[in-house]
């Protein structure tokens, strides 16, 4: 019976000490835990991300970020199309025609300016509109871009995101920028969306012989006289839809347009002219009726179409995600039996997706009365 007590009471002593141990550790402090939780939760507040340049850049995370803005426009259009209620102001002057185009929160934004064009941004306003992040897209990629975003970001005291806004690379840009605001599904719908897009209309004009492409002359300006060569960023839409772009110049640094003469065009008869409308202070109406354009074949032909422009130009101007619904206007129309779809119906997908209103079929065929044949 003794040793029985003995052996009932060491069992007793044992798991005492082994229940006080266990309250005891219950009780102390998590230090490793409490530790490495204090350390992500520091850090969930930035998150360090590399650019389409290599720069890497520490930004506010997802959750932390709520206002962005961007060097041009086609910066603007990223932002705009993935998540709107991030945009800190507006980088171009919207007219009553395009205002009727945006949401109603867009309209109120502020004007901060931009740097493309040899603009400049309000910096005072862009520092007291509390923006956490600037986005610089930019089509040609230089020696330069990067030590320029770096140039900024250090003068702000604001990250500057650097996307590349190639149409090639676009697609890989919306992933990037999904992944910055946290949209990630909506990014993949755009970036999606402009994948098909593009691989369907270059595979179907592609396969076009060169002698049956259509020569294309674009427009620019209030005379006419002012294009853009194959080269330029905002002929690229022409490019990838397969035009013939007849205009033979160099392409000029900057915002474009190249000068040309009429003689020029004459020589070049090209077969269709697209051209600003009327609206927007181009020569549409003017190339159609005067009779110095009157020999050309796109003239007398009657292929001369305005460029849709509202809310934005559908080829260029800004050469942002808006080019995508540019060369399938374009493709359909020199190429009507080769990329054969409804542009009403495009039109209004596009819309939806990337701008976020919803446009009637009367109101495409508004949108497109100057833009397609008659």
């Amino acid at each position: 019976m003794k040793k029985s007590n003995t052996a009932v009471k060491c069992l007793l002593l044992a798991l005492s000490v082994l229940t006080a141990a266990q309250v005891l550790t219950g009780c102390a402090p998590k230090t490793t835990a409490q530790s490495q939780s204090g350390s992500s939760s520091q850090q969930a507040d930035t998150v360090q991300i590399t650019d389409d340049v290599g720069r890497k850049v520490t930004i506010p995370a997802p959750s932390k970020l709520k206002k962005v803005y961007y060097t041009s426009p086609l910066g603007m259009l990223f932002v705009y199309s993935l998540d709107p209620s991030k945009m800190a102001g507006t980088a171009m002057k919207f007219s009553d025609a395009q205002l009727k185009y945006l949401p109603d929160a867009t309209k109120s934004l502020p004007y901060m300016g931009a740097m493309d064009g040899g603009g400049k941004l309000n910096l005072e306003a862009l520092v007291s509109s509390g923006t956490q992040l600037i986005i610089s897209a930019n089509e040609n990629i230089t020696n330069t871009t990067a030590s320029d975003a770096d140039t900024l970001q250090q003068q702000l005291n604001i990250p500057v995101l650097v996307l590349n806004s190639d149409m090639t690379k676009i697609a890989n840009s919306y992933t990037l920028l999904g992944k910055i605001f946290g949209e990630q599904q909506k990014a993949k719908e755009l970036s999606d969306y402009c994948k098909s897009v593009f691989t369907n209309v270059v595979d179907k004009v592609n396969k076009i012989l060169d002698s049956k492409r259509v020569k294309v002359y674009y427009a620019e300006q209030a005379n006419g006289l002012s294009t853009e060569p194959t080269s330029s960023s905002h002929a690229a839409a022409l490019k990838y839809a397969g035009a013939l772009n007849v205009a033979a110049v160099d392409a000029k640094a900057g915002s474009g347009f190249s000068p040309v003469s009429l003689e020029q065009v004459i020589s070049w008869d090209p077969q269709v002219i697209i051209s600003w409308s009327d609206s927007s202070g181009g020569a549409f109406s003017s190339i159609r009726q005067n009779k110095d354009w009157a020999g050309i074949s796109a003239v007398k032909n009657s292929k001369v179409y305005a460029m849709p422009n509202t809310p934005f130009s559908w080829l260029d101007r800004p050469p942002s995600i808006n080019r995508f619904l540019g060369i399938q206007w374009v493709a359909n129309l020199l190429y009507p039996d080769v990329y054969k779809v409804d542009i009403v119906q495009v039109t209004q997908k596009f819309y939806h997706l990337f701008y976020h209103v919803d446009l009637s079929t009367a109101d495409v065929k508004a949108l497109l009365k100057d833009s397609v044949p008659q």
